[in-house]
Parts: structure tokens; sequence; C-alpha cells
């Protein structure tokens, strides 16, 4: 609602200040003749360029954690710092995982000394099979279980899985961590995208974008549409995610701003006309403006939208395509009065003051 008032104010403001753009002349009996300039509505531009904010971030971030529980023993990297896939991040005290691999490996040893001797007995009908097929089980089930102890072992190890930024190092040296639990926030290196938010009206025109750039310290790059979420967040907003078209988007860092251009082709262009923001006038609350008929104006409801940033207006119903419309002086003219119109800027006349 205080959008529109806002609106109906500039109408008035504007008019009172260009009121001046009618020339009055003296003619006789007829009293005073206005002068005006008038325009035909024009073909609203085939092209829209709308400008939303972006930021960057990393194409992948993920949380590193451990794949087995224990306490931290060392930390290798820090906030901020790059490496290279398979560098040793940080890893656990694995004592207690190594006296576990060693109580597996004597059972397994002594089993499997214990299994082959039933498998010399067994082939001499000296050990019922069912005998040694247990003792082959058991020795199975060990094999089992000392791979696992191997394997935290090797799990209280945590390497790079990519080259990438160490983001976030969440936990020190010495805590208790179990498995699981994100010891690191990393991100891969080089390789981003934009995040931006979008309202409905141009999440509406989704097929119609033709081209998107974004400006990111003054240089312009290409972007192109990763994905866009068909579900609005609680304030109607539609998240878009930007990958960089160059292969060298420039220096980029998480988190900077990004000016994102999206160029819209308007498919029913033809039918949307605008106008001059000066022609319009507010009477009880709506739009008008004067139109030029037999030398007489006549005043004409149109339904509009917000001013652009060329001083035009979409006029979306209540005109005509060869209308001529009084261009501005709107709030010095009466209904059905009789007015002259000019002709178009001469070299004496530019900018069309007069």
């Amino acid at each position: 609602m205080k959008q529109y008032l806002l609106f109906f104010a500039f109408v008035i403001v504007g008019g009172i200040i260009l009121s001046g753009c009618t020339n009055n002349k003296k003619s006789g009996d007829d009293g005073v003749v206005h002068s005006v300039l008038v325009t035909k509505p024009l073909s609203a531009d085939e092209w829209t360029e709308k400008h939303i904010t972006g930021i960057v971030n990393a194409d992948k971030e993920i949380s590193l954690g451990f794949k087995a529980a224990g306490q931290v023993k060392a930390i290798y990297v820090k906030d901020g710092q790059r490496v290279k896939q398979g560098t040793l991040l940080a890893e656990l005290d694995d004592s207690d995982y190594m006296l576990g691999v060693q109580a597996y490996q004597v059972q397994y040893d002594q089993l499997e000394r214990e299994v082959a001797r039933l498998e010399k007995l067994y082939k001499t009908g000296s050990v019922a099979g069912n005998d040694y097929e247990k003792a082959k089980t058991g020795l199975a089930q060990l094999k089992v279980a000392l791979t696992s102890q191997k394997n935290n072992v090797a799990f209280t190890k945590l390497y790079a899985p990519f080259d990438g930024t160490v983001i976030k190092v969440n936990f020190q040296q010495s805590e208790m961590l179990d498995a699981g639990m994100p010891m690191f926030t990393f991100s891969n290196i080089g390789q981003y995208i934009v995040e931006c938010n979008v309202p409905l009206s141009i999440y509406e025109q989704k097929d119609s974008i033709e081209s998107i750039s974004g400006s990111v310290g003054g240089k312009e790059l290409k972007l192109d549409v990763i994905s866009l979420v068909p579900k609005a967040d609680n304030n109607q907003l539609f998240r878009m995610i930007l990958g960089f078209n160059d292969s060298k988007p420039g220096t980029l860092q998480i988190g900077m701003s990004v000016d994102v251009k999206l160029t819209i082709h308007n498919a029913d262009f033809s039918n949307d006309m605008s106008i001059p923001f000066s022609a319009l006038f507010n009477k009880d609350g709506k739009s008008y403006v004067w139109v030029v008929q037999d030398s007489v104006i006549v005043s004409k409801e149109v339904s509009v939208g917000a001013p652009d940033s060329k001083g035009s207006v979409h006029v979306f119903s209540g005109l005509g395509k060869n209308d001529n419309v009084v261009r501005c002086g709107a709030h010095t003219l009466q209904e059905g009065e009789k007015v002259r119109i000019l002709e178009d800027s001469k070299e004496t006349n530019k900018g069309d003051l007069l």
C-alpha cells in the first residue's frame, strides 16, 4: 500500500513540476488555448534487465570427520589453509585400537595353527568333518574382527579427500570425538558457485532468461543456471544456483558479493506499451492521461506499473497505440478543453522544453 501511495505522490509532484510543458495563448473570443506536446505510446522493450545480489560459495563444501571415535592426538592444519589431496589433516590417539589389533592377532594366529592341524587330521579321517568346519568358521570370524580393528587404526588418521581449503577447524587437540563428528569444514579450491534468491516475478519468467552475467570488482563474468529450486522460502524467494561459464573467473573468495544481471526476453512485449511518467495525473486514487481527439482533450483512465529508471511507465490497459497522449503539463488542463498540438522539437527547442 505504501508503494502505491508513494507512486501517486510522485505523479502529483511530477505533474506540478512539469506543468510548464504547456504554453498558453490568447485566441480572441475562444479564451485561452493551451499548446501541448503529445506522444504516442511506445511498444515496451523486448528485453528487460533485472539485477539481484548473489553470494560466492564453494562449489563443494563438506564436513570432514573421523570414521572412528577417540581423542584428538594432533592437528596439522589451520583455518584457511590450502592443502593437496591426500594431505594428513589430523589424527586420533590409536593406542587402544592397536591393543585390540594385537589381541585379535594373537587369537587369530593360534586358531589358524589349530585349523591347519585339524585339516591334516580330517584328511586322515581322525577328526569329524563337523569339528573341522566349526574351526574354519571361527577362524573366519576372527579374521573379520581383526580386519575391523586394523581399519579402526587406519580411521584414526584423516586425509584431504581432494585439493581444497580448510574453512574451519571445529575441535582442538585432546578433545574427545565420536565417529562422524565434523572435525573440519572443507571446500574445494578454485571452483565456485553463486547463490542468490529471486522473487516470484523473476521465477515466473525463468524460461525467458536469455543470458546471465555477474559483476565482481568491476569485472563482468558469464554465468549459467545450475539449478532453480521450485519452492519458495518463508520470504517468498526462490533459491537459484549459478555457475561460472568462464574457465578462469578471476580471483574470487567465498562470501564475496556479486551483482547478478538477468536479461529476460518479453515474449508478449508487442502488447505492452509505455508512456512518459510526466503524462500521468491522479484523480480519486486512479491514474489518468489526457488524449487529444479532434483538437479537444479527453481523459482516459490507465493501468500502469511503477516508473523505471528512464522516466517511463508501462501501460497495461486504457490506451491505444495511435492515441495522441499529452506528454506533460497535465494539471493545467481540463476535460473537453481545446488545445493546439505543438510540433516536435527543433534546434531552437532542444529537449521539448517549450
